[in-house]
């Protein structure tokens, strides 16, 4: 029983770190009533890379952080274990649901009670932003140095970004409903003074970057610390983790129009793109994996793109803000589109370059690794034999490499590559008299069992595992694969069936976009149908 409790704590917190890192509640409306003023930035020529030191996470050091909460009674600690992740350490009242939470080797501080943090009930409490400063500062969780003083001076309005979370009902009879304020996400803007010439405050951003608050319930409704009523979670990912005192280096910056025409280069011209206004940050990953540097990238976040008509959003894009410390990966042959014989062996040739080598590479297919190796840059040719197939895809691949320097920044590039289906072709007799088969022609077609007049064909994709307990679906599988049977029994043409981590957003995206609509998409069927989580916008996929 309490390893279920443990379990539904780790989706709700995983829920809740999304959303800090969204800036804004996934399930409400979200909407803003205060944020900092808005200045250009000044950037210098050259920025600052700087190292991430350790940080050392036990049992110990959890439980004194949980009790630097006095509404938090934690009586167990938990090492939770995900493959390909950092080990997450959790100290945890059962009886109440309070969580805290850090990850081995680079720390973060998550504490939550997710029942209080998500009710569905009005917020009556009112903390000021002066009272959430004299909070922080009362508790020391301001990140030393990545704080700008403007957002720590309890004694002047601190201009910290604060959303309502509203929850709006509506009656199909009569078309009424209510509007309730259910709680408040509370942001306080983080910060790296490079100090190039001047006190020169970079902003923090990622997922990593930020310091968050969730304010709800009334005054009598249990809070995580008595000092900050309403206080029912906050996110500091920052938290117990420090950069060296002086820099890895310094980088030539990348300009922002040049980040502009980079960013743009990125998508197929047919594509309307527009870059908004691109802001440089120090970005800052999610505490489960590795992150040993933090280097300057430029963030879009309100670039948008018209796509059928339809203006969506490209936020989520970054860009390095510096050159040569990231490395650069890039796949010389095969190139994009090349299509290659079932059964064939591949080779591949890519470049690595950049700083702080040697660099740890990978190649893979699909989600299968076909190689890896170190490498201290350059151009380099691998034999990578036939490819494994792919559960589920008979015809295609992605090819991609990865690789990360000494301090684990990554280059990635990736390749589609094609696949020859195989054909039945009647063989002619070229000496037959015209109208006329020769005999072992006709032999054979009396012998061969009618074929379905299948002039339409069907095309499904599932998913069913979405990698989240929470999130994971059970009938989709037999609600496609019913109708794919039932028409293949009534004559259409099965034409594919893809299912889980096999089917891909990019099957249905037009090949003008990005996409391999022209080739192995969805264009390969009359009806093509989806089974899946889906909003009146869009529908979603396990992977990307």
């Amino acid at each position: 029983m309490i390893r279920k409790t443990f379990f539904n704590l780790i989706v709700s917190l995983s829920l809740l770190a999304s959303m800090f890192a969204m800036a804004g509640p996934p399930a409400a409306a979200a909407i803003p009533n205060q944020s900092p003023p808005q200045q250009p930035q000044a950037l210098p020529l050259t920025m600052p890379v700087f190292a991430i030191l350790p940080t050392l996470v036990n049992e110990d050091i959890i439980r004194g952080n949980a009790g630097m909460f006095n509404g938090i009674g934690a009586t167990q600690v938990v090492t939770i274990t995900i493959p390909g992740r950092l080990n997450n350490l959790w100290a945890v009242d059962p009886n109440s649901q309070d969580v805290v939470d850090q990850f081995d080797k680079t720390g973060g501080l998550f504490v939550e009670n997710s029942t209080r943090a998500f009710a569905e009930t009005e917020m009556t409490v009112n903390p000021t932003n002066a009272d959430i400063c004299m909070f922080l500062a009362n508790h020391q969780l301001f990140p030393a140095n990545e704080v700008d003083p403007l957002y720590t001076n309890c004694r002047q309005p601190a201009p910290y970004i604060v959303k309502q979370i509203h929850l709006s009902t509506v009656m199909p009879a009569t078309g009424l409903g209510t509007n309730t304020m259910i709680g408040r996400l509370v942001q306080v803007p983080l910060s790296i003074n490079i100090g190039v010439g001047a006190p020169n405050f970079i902003p923090m951003g990622g997922p990593g970057g930020h310091l968050s608050l969730v304010l709800a319930g009334g005054p009598n409704t249990p809070s995580l610390d008595n000092m900050l009523p309403g206080l029912q979670a906050l996110a500091s990912p920052w938290y117990g983790r420090s950069r060296a005192p002086d820099p890895i280096g310094f980088y030539k910056t990348v300009p922002q129009p040049v980040a502009i025409q980079r960013f743009e280069a990125k998508f197929p011209k047919e594509m309307q793109v527009n870059a908004g206004t691109p802001e440089m940050v120090y970005y800052l990953g999610f505490p489960d994996t590795p992150q040993d540097a933090l280097m300057p990238e430029w963030t879009f976040p309100d670039a948008t793109a018209i796509i059928s008509g339809t203006e969506v959003s490209l936020k989520d894009s970054t860009l390095p803000g510096v050159e040569g410390f990231a490395p650069q990966v890039s796949i010389l042959s095969p190139t994009d589109g090349t299509v290659i014989m079932k059964g064939d062996p591949v080779s591949i040739t890519f470049s690595v370059t950049g700083d702080k080598g040697p660099f740890t590479y990978t190649v893979s297919s699909d989600d299968s690794v076909v190689t890896s190796g170190v490498t201290d840059g350059g151009t380099l040719t691998l034999n990578l034999g036939v490819l494994p197939a792919f559960d589920g895809r008979p015809e295609g691949h992605i090819l991609s490499v990865h690789a990360v320097n000494t301090f684990t920044q990554p280059g990635d590039d990736a390749v589609f590559l094609g696949a020859v289906r195989s054909l039945y072709l009647p063989l002619l007799d070229r000496n037959a008299i015209p109208g006329l088969q020769s005999p072992m022609l006709a032999t054979a077609a009396a012998s061969a069992p009618a074929a379905p007049d299948a002039t339409l064909r069907i095309g499904v994709e599932w998913v069913m595992n979405y990698h989240n307990p929470a999130s994971n679906l059970s009938q989709t599988k037999p609600d496609a694969e019913g109708l794919y049977n039932w028409l293949g029994a009534n004559g259409w043409q099965k034409s594919f069936n893809y299912g889980n981590d096999a089917a891909w957003e990019k099957d249905w995206r037009d090949c003008s976009l990005g996409g391999i609509d022209c080739t192995f998409g969805v264009d390969r069927a009359e009806f093509a149908y989806f089974s899946g989580h889906g909003s009146p916008s869009a529908w979603y996929f396990g992977v990307c």
